[in-house]
């Protein structure tokens, strides 16, 4: 089952002298395709698509490798392309990986990866994976090449079909360790939360591939990371109790984005007894991004901080958001830029402000897209893009910012834009 690992790394492979097993056999019907591509110019187009189906896509694999074939018509090739994206992919890649093919193509590559993005199959995605990590030719898996390729065509699948990963435990085990930080990777940078329950069953087994997942998660998409804050927050936590004190490193460093006031107890109580003096610095500055309030061993003293911003919470966010939601300019304004600073609440405040943006007095709906702007919350972008092209051009204005300060992208006062980026397309 050589195939695929070869066909991704053809452009990388060229000039390099592998020797070649003597197992490797043709695909099955290569002769009857090498056949009727051989009578296209005088049968046409048409027959050789009658005949292609009549084949079917038992032969697929065949039908790839002739793609490439040398001084091959245009328009043949093209009907080749056709006929394989006619054929149902499991199907199709079932044929891949039912024999071994000497000469894979570097067409077949680049239409093999499309169809797994386009066409949202996590199952056979699965399939792919598990056959390529079972070839014989698994030291190439490594390559940049292959790597690059894979994690494109995956991230794509995620962007396009979130969903497509909700079953991936069970074909995740089946990947090869060398892809699995790509893969996994990928899988959460696209899919975000809808990929964390897969990854969470393999979480602990490869301290590597979990501080990839954790930088991954650090520097997660705004558009990725708004589908589910609560289930992100909740899969980086899990490095805290990691053996690895790198991994308790990263996990620190992507709760500074992700972390809440629970968050923030389960933090200090990793602090209190963390010796690896990395992993400590980096829960301090976790500590303190989350808090405003710097650990310095006193746990009394930080857990007052703590029963103190719980309190705030129930007794004077009420009477604070009144204020800035209200009709006096002269109070909403300092109220909203106290709640600016609470990033420690920044879900909350971002859920309870975002009605703001549609408030009577344009000042105070443009002081609250910048509230939204500088709480750092990504949910809160939706409701910012239905204000980029609103009627006034202050709260226009802000909420363009505070877009591209959530995003890091900037489209303007163009909702579309925005709308399509935030989809994936």
């Amino acid at each position: 089952m050589t195939f695929l690992p070869l066909l991704l790394l053809l452009p990388a492979l060229q000039g390099v002298d592998e020797p070649r097993a003597s197992y490797i056999e043709p695909a099955p019907f290569t002769e009857e395709v090498t056949g009727v591509l051989d009578s296209a110019d005088a049968r046409g187009l048409g027959w050789v698509r009658g005949e292609l189906a009549v084949l079917g896509p038992e032969a697929a694999a065949a039908v790839a490798g002739c793609i490439d074939r040398e001084g091959l018509d245009p328009g043949l090739r093209r009907t080749l392309l056709e006929t394989l994206e006619g054929w149902p992919l499991d199907r199709v890649v079932g044929s891949f990986a039912a024999f071994l093919d000497p000469e894979p193509t570097e067409s077949a590559q680049r239409w093999l990866l499309g169809q797994l993005a386009d066409h949202g199959q996590g199952r056979v995605l699965g399939t792919y994976l598990a056959w390529i990590s079972s070839a014989p030719q698994a030291p190439h898996l490594r390559h940049p090449s292959f790597q690059s390729q894979l994690s494109a065509s995956i991230r794509a699948l995620g962007l396009r079909h979130p969903s497509a990963f909700e079953s991936a435990s069970a074909w995740l085990d089946e990947v090869a360790p060398t892809l699995m930080p790509t893969v996994s990777e990928a899988m959460l940078a696209s899919a975000g939360e809808r990929a964390c329950p897969a990854l969470e069953a393999s979480f602990g087994r490869d301290p590597l591939i979990d501080r990839a997942l954790l930088v991954a998660a650090r520097n997660l998409d705004a558009r990725v990371a708004s589908r589910g804050m609560d289930e992100l927050r909740k899969f980086v936590l899990l490095g805290l109790s990691s053996a690895d004190a790198k991994t308790r490193t990263e996990s620190a460093y992507a709760l500074a984005r992700f972390g809440d006031l629970d968050s923030l107890t389960q933090l200090i109580g990793v602090l209190e007894t963390e010796s690896d003096g990395r992993a400590r610095r980096a829960l301090e500055r976790a500590v303190l991004g989350l808090s405003g309030m710097r650990f310095t061993g006193d746990l009394d003293r930080f857990q007052d901080h703590l029963n103190s911003e719980r309190a705030w919470l129930q007794d004077t966010l009420p009477t604070v958001l009144e204020q800035a939601l209200g009709d006096q300019v002269a109070l909403a304004i300092p109220a909203l830029r106290t709640l600016a600073g609470k990033h420690l609440h920044r879900q909350v405040l971002s859920e309870a402000l975002v009605p703001g943006l549609l408030h009577a007095d344009p000042v105070i709906a443009a002081a609250v897209a910048r509230a939204l702007g500088d709480l750092g919350h990504p949910p809160a972008m939706q409701s910012l893009v239905e204000q980029v092209d609103a009627g006034d051009t202050l709260v226009r204005s802000c909420a363009q910012s505070a877009l591209a300060r959530l995003s890091g992208q900037s489209f303007g006062d163009a909702p579309q834009a925005w709308w399509n980026w935030i989809a994936g397309s």
